[in-house]
């Protein structure tokens, strides 16, 4: 992987849930984008214990972390990663 866009639909955001970082409309995002379903997230960083993977998420997505989680309106948007981002778990985590 060079580089990946990934797309937070208006479906992603209307079944996440506020406060729930594997219920969040980007872990949804990302379950969709790596055909996983173990996407964890907080307002900086992705999580993927079934991709041993660890990506900082750019600052558009706290933006909108930070929006949903305070209940505020929320439109759908795509970020993209690249391959300097991803980080490999160790195996101690």
């Amino acid at each position: 992987m060079n580089k990946l866009t990934v797309q937070v639909t208006r479906a992603d955001i209307e079944v996440g849930i506020t406060g729930r970082s594997s219920k969040c409309p980007i872990a949804l995002a990302f379950n969709r984008a790596f055909a996983i379903n173990d996407a964890q997230v907080d307002n900086y960083s992705f999580e993927s214990r079934t991709m041993n993977a660890y990506f900082c998420l750019p600052t558009a997505c706290d933006r909108f972390i930070m929006a949903f989680d305070a209940k505020k309106s929320v439109k759908p948007f795509s970020f993209t990663l690249s391959a300097r981002c991803l980080q490999r778990l160790s195996s101690s985590d």
